[in-house]
């Protein structure tokens, strides 16, 4: 090989190796230095070559690096040439290292020039400083740990070592146990299954076995353990035993199984308690919210657990809440906690309701969690509302009463003084006409009179069994009389009898005041529709607020096309003496006429209004049942409720309607979806659902109405069905909104059977 080539070779060598090779000449400077120095130190090549090689060295080798090799120049005694020891580098950082330096000399042109291998030992001497410290460590372990019972097996089992944390736990001393197999420590049910023999083939196979169970002790107690036995390997890998890890957790499983226990009697009150029970964290997230939670706010556990229990507030509770959290945690200033008070809640579907919630606080973790208790007002409200109007109407009603009575004395003698001035007065035509005028006046007295005492519910009802066909069909003629011309009378009869137990009298006198009421309601004109019709009352359809038993009525029901009352006004229209007419236009009788008399019927009145769309008002009366009663042609049995598989998807604001709807539409095997307002059902619809009906209410909050619910739903699912329900007629809603007068409507309240009915009939229609 040539010397060319024997370099070049030589080069590549020094170039790849992964040890530093470095090279300096007799002075100590620096000829070569190879990639592998460069990442020892931290210089470049052209850093370092020709410069001293003691910069690579930290004190005191850098001190004595000229004077060695000054000594072995001139005497030849060697202290690291051809012998190699362990030294320390020094880094460009300034950082040492130790490292291992074999040097080996040569002569080039008649100098010594000095090759140094240098192989780092940092990984080395870590792994070795690591050794000792964990033998160390053991060791301190083994000896001086009470709490554990540590101690090796050998490969058959056979105890090899014992602590004295073992020698507490166990009872047995180290000349007791050590040569004998750790079986001895099982009880006699565990030795007869194998078990410690089965808990060494676990460390053989999977390189651990853990356990808790009973251990017995040398007196021959029992005692609750933990067990973990790890296998002891040797530097190749090899297994040449076990080392056992025994620790007595007897109290801390009594503690375990009193805190399981008593968790459990605390979840069985919390799950069965009447009132809500919700638990967040210091930042308000929501870790627990109970069945009655569930009811009271209409969410499941799920939908909530997580998320920050603002959701359940509405405003301004809502936006002040995270705020109130921070003030109490900053300053300790409490507004609700450990006090209660009332406030208001926030349900899925955007009602609310009152509530009284009285607040906890603990710790868990060194974190502060509130736990409150949540107790639903609703009922007392409303309790408290009716007894303030009940009482309200019983005191005028008294007062009411008392001034008709004697009214109706002083009508009495005004009454028989005019007809007696008016028969002596037969002469006098210009005379008696006066006199006819004071009893027309009187008879008109009389009348209020009446209206008092049916408001006082002091009147004298005569009810008898009567068909409101018939009663509407006599009554047409008057009533055309008595509208305008620009107000247009239609009257809908039932296709069969439909008999009221109700004073006939006082029936054509709420009709006649219900009538005039909504004539003055269209002051522009407009439509009046009179209905009767059977009818079933049920708990959802009856609603929290309507007095009156469920069964069986017959509905009157009386709707205009006028401007409707806003909400303020509709809950006072039943009150006494309550107008918006102007002074001298009404007596704020007429409305609590009918609601006295009614009520008198055992029966009940609900109203129904919209600002621009008009009001419906609804008397119901219980059905007359009586032997003497001629009930009409008999009625052929209903045909089985139709049904379906269909899904339908049902939007209605009101959630006693709503449940009624989903609850019967699910009785008929129909897949219902649900949603409370416009904005849901497209939430619904964008969410990937295809119903094959929408059942929407037409007037609903929002601004949205049902007609532009179907338009806009119609481009999600095109060829979707649509059945409207409202409570105003169609003509109605034809007249005020866009719906087409061919729209398919089912009035409320609708029957089961009704619903059914018309429910098939729109799925059942052939795609347009």
């Amino acid at each position: 090989m040539s010397a060319r080539r024997q370099e070049s070779s030589a080069r590549v060598v020094v170039e790849t190796a992964v040890d530093g090779v470095i090279l300096i000449d007799a002075r100590g400077n620096i000829l070569v230095f190879n990639p592998a120095c460069e990442k020892l130190f931290g210089y470049s090549s052209q850093e370092v070559v020709g410069q001293n090689v003691k910069m690579l060295m930290p004190e005191p080798y850098r001190a004595e690096h000229d004077g060695y090799l000054a000594n072995y120049q001139s005497t030849g005694v060697r202290k690291i040439i051809g012998v190699g020891r362990e030294v320390v580098g020094r880094r460009k950082d300034g950082s040492t290292f130790p490292m291992y330096l074999s040097v080996g000399e040569a002569k080039e042109d008649g100098e010594f020039v000095y090759v140094g291998i240098i192989r780092d030992l940092s990984e080395r001497k870590r792994a070795e400083l690591a050794l000792e410290e964990s033998e160390r460590s053991f060791r301190l372990l083994v000896e001086g740990v009470t709490d554990y019972a540590l101690f090796m097996l050998d490969l058959q089992g056979r105890v090899a070592n014992w602590n004295t944390g073992a020698q507490r736990i166990k009872q047995y001393t180290a000349e007791d146990v050590i040569g004998l197999h750790f079986r001895m420590f099982y009880d006699n049910a565990d030795r007869t299954a194998g078990a410690p023999e089965r808990a060494l083939e676990e460390v053989r196979a999977k390189g651990k076995h853990e356990s808790e169970g009973w251990r017995v002790r040398k007196d021959g107690s029992r005692f609750w353990a933990s067990v973990v036995i790890d296998p002891v390997r040797d530097e190749s890998g090899a297994m040449i035993g076990f080392v056992k890890i025994t620790r007595d957790i007897s109290e801390r499983r009594r503690a375990e199984s009193a805190l399981i226990e008593g968790g459990a009697r605390l979840r069985a009150v919390v799950e069965t308690a009447v009132d809500g029970v919700i638990m967040i964290d210091a930042q308000g997230v929501v870790s627990m919210f109970n069945p009655a939670c569930e009811r009271l706010f209409g969410y499941e556990a799920a939908e909530v657990v997580g998320q920050n229990v603002k959701m359940l507030m509405p405003e301004p509770y809502r936006a002040g809440h995270d705020g109130y959290i921070d003030n109490y945690r900053t300053t300790g200033d409490r507004k609700i906690i450990g006090i209660g008070r009332e406030v208001v809640g926030r349900r899925k579907d955007g009602s609310t309701f009152p509530m009284d919630l009285s607040v906890g606080e603990a710790k868990q973790g060194g974190e502060s969690i509130f736990v409150g208790i949540i107790h639903d007002l609703t009922s007392r409200k409303r309790t408290e509302q009716q007894l303030a109007q009940a009482q309200k109407m019983e005191t005028v009603g008294q007062l009411s009463g008392g001034i008709a009575h004697d009214f109706n004395n002083l009508l009495t003698v005004i009454l028989g003084n005019a007809e007696a001035l008016s028969l002596r007065l037969k002469a006098r035509e210009d005379l008696r006409r006066l006199s006819d005028t004071i009893v027309t006046a009187a008879e008109r007295g009389a009348e209020l009179t009446q209206r008092l005492l049916a408001f006082s519910r002091r009147q004298v009802l005569q009810p008898l069994p009567t068909d409101c066909n018939v009663l509407l069909g006599s009554m047409q003629i008057l009533l055309k009389r008595t509208l305008r011309d620009d107000v247009e009378l239609h009257i809908e009869l039932a296709p069969t009898p439909v008999i009221a137990l109700a004073d006939p009298g006082q029936l054509e006198s709420a009709i006649l005041n219900l009538v005039l009421n909504a004539q003055d309601a269209m002051p522009q004109g407009g439509a009046l529709h009179i209905s009767a019709a059977e009818v079933e009352l049920d708990e959802t359809s009856l609603g929290p607020d309507i007095e009156v038993r469920a069964g069986r009525y017959v509905m009157l029901c009386v709707t205009d096309n006028g401007t409707g009352m806003p909400e303020d006004v509709r809950r006072r229209v039943f009150e006494p003496f309550f107008t918006t007419k102007e002074v001298g236009k009404g007596s704020g009788l007429g409305l609590s006429m009918v609601y006295g008399f009614a009520n008198q019927s055992n029966g009940h009145v609900a109203i129904y209004s919209e600002v621009g769309l008009g009001t419906s008002v609804r008397i119901y009366l219980p059905v007359a049942i009586s032997a003497n009663t001629d009930p009409g042609p008999v009625r052929p049995a209903a045909p089985a409720t139709p049904g379906g598989v269909e899904t339908i998807l049902v939007v209605e604001d009101d959630s006693l309607v709503r449940s009624h709807a989903v609850s019967a539409l699910e009785s008929m095997g129909y897949r219902v979806l649900v949603a409370a307002d416009s904005r849901d059902a497209l939430a619904v619809l964008r969410g990937g659902a295809h119903p094959d009906l929408l059942f929407t209410d037409v007037v609903m909050p929002g601004g949205a109405s049902g007609w532009d619910l179907a338009k806009q739903a119609l481009a999600f699912t095109p060829g979707l069905k649509v059945l409207f329900t409202s409570g105003y007629p169609l003509e109605t809603l034809a007249n005020r909104m866009e719906i087409p007068a061919n729209a398919s409507l089912i009035n409320k309240p609708y029957r089961m059977a009704d619903l059914a009915r018309r429910v098939r009939d729109k799925l059942d229609e052939p795609d347009a």
